[in-house]
């Protein structure tokens, strides 16, 4: 009773009383700025997967989250909320956001750390521009397809470009992408060209390519220009041929979809200048296990793929 006339006074007096947190955080589906900024204060990660809706103020507070903020409920915000978000410094999660604005992308163009907006399904020209200022990673994996202009400003972004979705690519998209300065994660692909290989092995970080399941000595020829970690990990098999341009390359090969390899490939491997991985392989023959174990350059297969 004593409770209860507490809270009558309250809120007769206009004072509002602050509604504690639940210990489990996916039972949040509203939230105050109150609890927001309590959260906020928190030492860890804070993932709110089923808060479906958010204020300005709630945002605001939650961006001053100094780990990983998870927001992955919302479908839609408001350009003030994305302002508000856009000041968070580390790891944002928006996977299920569909659309921005072009107010909504310019505010996350400011935002610093790794962002997700793996729900986008078109990105306009405007919006590419925008994001193109973010530091850090850029995950758009809900992207199948991407214009030359936003290619052409998405290559001007610092950090790792994550387009898994996207499908096909021009040759000047390629041209334009190979600028970025950072990794950049292209298994959509499933098909390339000599000419679309020559062009993306000039990035300037990590080449992931782990959609393309076959490829000819052309394209591997193109590819063995890169410097820096290649990932071809979707390729099943190697010609002879393949094995002896991909083994001028320079940097980290990941070859894990390669289930079986003969003696030759396993030699013309063996003379490749950095690591191999290639879990996919059960068992080696002798000659093959000398061949690339000789040169420390091959991954037991036992151990855990490696990230595409």
């Amino acid at each position: 009773m004593r409770y209860l006339m507490a809270v009558l006074v309250a809120m007769i007096s206009g004072i509002s009383i602050a509604q504690p947190l639940p210990n489990d955080l996916k039972e949040i589906t509203t939230l105050t700025a109150e609890q927001a900024k309590k959260l906020a204060e928190l030492k860890s990660d804070v993932t709110l997967n089923n808060l479906t809706t958010i204020t300005p103020e709630v945002a605001e507070a939650l961006a001053k989250c100094e780990d990983a903020l998870a927001l992955n409920g919302l479908t839609t915000i408001t350009d003030e909320v994305a302002e508000a978000l856009g000041k968070h410094r580390g790891r944002l999660f928006l996977v299920r956001l569909t659309s921005l604005t072009p107010k909504a992308a310019e505010a996350f163009g400011s935002h610093e750390g790794e962002l997700t907006l793996n729900g986008l399904r078109t990105l306009s020209d405007e919006a590419a521009e925008s994001l193109s200022k973010h530091k850090g990673g850029l995950c758009l994996w809900g992207l199948t397809t991407l214009s030359d202009r936003a290619a052409e400003s998405l290559g001007n972004h610092v950090g790792f470009l994550n387009l898994w979705g996207v499908t096909t690519l021009s040759d000047n998209a390629a041209k334009e992408l190979a600028k970025h300065e950072g990794d950049l994660y292209l298994n959509g692909l499933t098909t390339s060209t000599p000419e679309l290989a020559s062009r993306l092995a000039k990035v300037d970080g990590r080449l992931s390519l782990s959609g393309l399941t076959t490829i000819t000595p052309e394209i591997a020829k193109a590819l063995a220009k890169h410097d820096g970690d290649l990932s071809l990990s979707g390729l099943k098999g190697i010609t002879l041929e393949v094995a002896e341009e991909l083994a001028k390359h320079e940097g980290n090969l990941f070859l894990d979809g390669v289930a079986t390899i003969s003696d030759e490939v396993a030699a013309a491997l063996g003379k490749h200048d950095g690591a191999i991985s290639l879990s996919g392989i059960k068992k080696l023959s002798a000659k093959s296990a000398m061949a690339l174990k000789s040169q420390i350059k091959v991954n037991p297969p036992k151990s855990k793929k490696s990230r595409p």
